[in-house]
């Protein structure tokens, strides 16, 4: 370690400690004093000016913070009165229909009525319309700045004389004069862009300056979702680059922010990307000639003051920029192997190592100055035997709770894994590394998305930026991957960090093995498919009189049609048109015949409940078609209800077969008893709602006791003497697995009525 690095040791003296206190508080004293100052003199200007800022996208995207922090930065420099700023912002590229900017136009129309506002800041992104929008229908009159980085077109209606603006352009040539400096060797640029109409004109300029570069390759990739270019991108031949232009929406209509997406490629992206704009640098990307959010910020809080102050800009209502600031991250220089010596003069370097002297040298002699002339003083107090004494407690108590958090960590058989906002692994503890593979050596520095799959990357973007907004996640069902390229089911807690100020600046993460879990479960599914396969041949059973009967008439029928024609062959002139006929009549008893066989084949089979896309009606039909004979034999009368066009649901036909034949067959046992009109079975299916479609059969019977109304769907429970008192807990068990419900309630005349509900299906 060289000597400006170095920190003190426990040989410190006392005097050295003393002087680092002295030295704080000075720095404090000196922070404080000058905030009351400014304070008092900005209280003692004219009336407060009111300024609304609005962002067309979320103000936390890096970019839109830093321009809000330059402009407000400029504004309380420059302005002569005092500040008050007012802040909205709509996800535009997340809530682009006109209801969404419907509600928000009279949302700030009521929350702003009577406020008198005196400028209107807008930051508006990729399009144009927010401003114009705004102003003329919310705040007609009041003064308008606006930023945008876009590469659309100025409508004129922006061309006022009370508004003014900058409109930032991506300096795309600039970015790759940069990119082919750093990397002369570049024979081959990925181009990852998206497909709204701001991703297409970005990109139509890119081609535009491709076209001059002779002998370099460039491949769009527009014509897949982003969540399927991990492999593509982690796969590049050396001599490659990547150029990531804008993202607004991929292929697959997924919408993504530049920050997130740069998240989500520079862990897996196996050669150096390159970008547009500033607020992505620090995601691990080289750089580029990228918007300045900052620049733009301060110039705009320039032009705000001057607007506020009752200045004209008329000569000048929108600036138009073309140039970048050439940007890059030291980080990701000495990651590709890129000499700093290629840099051009004027590039911007972020998160270079700097040493404390060099950067605070003046302030550092200036202090020791101080701390030298007030040594004895210090020294007399820190040495107060006292205090040190209580601070060598508060000391001791807090490590022992360190630890015993530590203990409690490292002992826990939950994967416990701390992560910053970016989304890399702090710290790892033995149950992770037990559960994903990976030593705490091996995985604290790398990024979280090391034991997620491909596939669920768009989900942990997600669980990132939840984590960023402070949001708790509890009992997420998910599959992470090991070391070893194994999958695994989890369940996956987070809660996010906090510092002393209440500001998020990690997450802590739970991971539980639930495959076990998962493999019961899927055992219970396939013991209740088995129980349900069981209850459908015992159902069967019931109706074999009646099935023996149905299948004996068309046998029969065939046997007589044959015999027929065995006497007509044997005539001299065998009457070729009678045979045909019989011929024809064999052929029909026996698609009769096949017919009944076919539905009792169905209903016999062990299946697995399945989802596809079921029609009622002919589910309705089939199974009175199998319940025919029975409803004949019993003498029992059906009526039928089914409106027409009826929309689908998604469902297992055989087993929702089931569930009514189970409930047809009850009906008739429930009137065996029963006479006259009172034998009637009613079978009805209707749209409840737009969303749900119910299935009734009613009765005639002797309904329902309120002991049997209470435990009608438990198992066992059975009011037949030879019932097993399993047909309907499975029938609830089916319709449940469904998303339906299902109830039984007596009628107002005899008997009682079966429902059931189900959720209708897409399409």
């Amino acid at each position: 370690m060289s000597a400006r690095q170095s920190l003190p040791g426990r040989g410190t003296t006392w005097l050295a400690r003393a002087g680092g206190l002295v030295w704080l508080g000075i720095c404090w004293l000196a922070i404080t004093t000058s905030g009351f100052a400014q304070e008092v003199v900005r209280n003692d200007f004219g009336p407060a000016k009111k300024i609304l800022l609005v962002f067309s996208e979320s103000r936390d995207l890096p970019g839109n913070a830093m321009m809000e922090q330059a402009l407000r930065a400029e504004m309380i420099k420059d302005s002569t009165n005092r500040l008050d700023f007012y802040v909205e912002n709509l996800e535009f590229s997340r809530f682009s229909d006109e209801n969404h900017a419907r509600a928000f136009r009279d949302f700030l129309r009521q929350k702003y009525a009577g406020q008198n506002l005196d400028l209107m800041v807008a930051f508006m992104g990729s399009n144009f319309n927010l401003t114009n929008e705004l102003s003329g229908r919310v705040f007609a009159g009041v003064p308008v700045v606006f930023v945008a980085v876009s590469e659309l077109n100025i409508p004129a209606a922006l061309r006022q004389p009370d508004w003014t603006g900058l409109v930032q352009r991506f300096d795309i040539a600039g970015t790759l004069s940069l990119l082919f400096r750093l990397q002369p060797e570049t024979h081959r640029v990925v181009v990852v862009s998206g497909m709204s109409a701001t991703d297409r004109l970005t990109m139509d300029r890119i081609k535009m300056a491709a076209t001059a570069l002779d002998g370099i390759e460039f491949e769009f990739w527009t014509n897949r979702p982003i969540a399927q270019m991990g492999e593509g991108l982690a796969s590049l031949p050396k001599g490659s680059a990547i150029l990531l232009s804008t993202v607004q929406r991929d292929m697959a209509g997924q919408a993504y922010y530049s920050s997130q997406l740069a998240q989500m490629i520079v862990p897996i992206a196996s050669a150096p990307i390159y970008v547009l704009s500033a607020g992505i640098v620090g995601s691990g990307v080289v750089g580029g000639a990228v918007v300045d959010f900052e620049n733009l910020g301060a110039h705009a809080g320039q032009l705000a003051v001057e607007r506020l102050q009752g200045g004209t800009t008329n000569q000048f209502p929108v600036e138009v920029r073309t140039v970048g600031t050439p940007m890059v991250d030291w980080r990701a220089l000495q990651r590709w192997g890129i000499p700093q010596s290629r840099l051009p003069a004027d590039t911007v370097i972020r998160y270079e190592p700097h040493s404390f002297w060099g950067d605070h040298k003046a302030l550092i002699l200036t202090i020791t100055t101080v701390i030298l002339a007030q040594a004895l003083t210090i020294a007399g107090l820190l040495i107060n035997r006292r205090h040190r004494q209580q601070a060598e407690a508060r000391a001791r108590a807090n490590q022992e709770a360190r630890a015993l958090v530590a203990a409690i960590v490292e002992s826990s058989d939950d994967a416990i894994i701390r992560k910053d906002l970016n989304g890399n692994i702090i710290t790892w503890n033995r149950a992770a590394e037990r559960l994903f593979g990976f030593d705490a050596a091996e995985a604290i520095g790398k990024p979280i998305t090391i034991i997620v799959p491909p596939s669920q990357l768009p989900e942990e973007m997600d669980i990132l930026e939840r984590a960023r907004r402070g949001e708790p996640i509890h009992n997420y069902e998910t599959v992470r991957r090991t070391k070893s390229g194994r999958d695994l089911q989890v369940s996956i807690a987070i809660s996010p960090i906090f510092d002393e100020s209440g500001k998020v600046v990690g997450a802590s993460k739970i991971c539980r093995d639930i495959s076990s879990k998962k493999e019961a479960e899927m055992e219970i599914r396939r013991q209740r498919a088995e129980l349900a396969h069981v209850a459908r041949v015992s159902t069967l059973g019931q109706l074999t009189a009646a099935l023996t009967h149905e299948l004996n008439q068309p046998l029969g029928a065939i046997l007589r049609n044959a015999e027929a024609a065995e006497l007509f062959l044997q005539g001299n002139e065998p009457d070729l048109n009678e045979i045909r006929a019989i011929l024809a009549d064999i052929r029909k008893d026996d698609q009769r015949a096949g017919q009944v066989i076919e539905r009792m084949r169905s209903l016999l089979k062990r299946r697995s409940l399945v989802s596809d896309p079921v029609d009622l009606r002919e589910t309705v039909q089939d199974t009175l078609a199998l319940v025919g004979p029975d409803l004949l034999a019993r003498q029992v009368k059906l009526t039928v209800a089914i409106p027409d066009p009826l929309p689908p649901v998604m469902g297992d036909r055989v087993h929702l077969q089931q569930v009514l034949l189970n409930l047809i067959l009850n009906g008739l046992d429930a009137m065996n008893q029963a006479v006259g009109e009172d034998r009637t079975l009613a079978v009805s299916v209707r749209l409840k709602t737009p969303d749900w479609l119910e299935v009734a059969v009613s009765d005639g019977g002797t309904g329902l006791s309120p002991v049997e109304g209470q435990q009608l769907f438990e198992p066992f429970f059975t009011t037949k003497p030879n019932g097993m008192g399993m047909g309907l807990a499975i029938s609830r068990t089916i319709i449940e697995a469904h998303g339906g419900k299902i109830r039984a309630e007596n009628n107002a005349g005899p008997g009682a009525t079966f429902s059931f509900t189900l959720p209708v299906g897409p399409g």
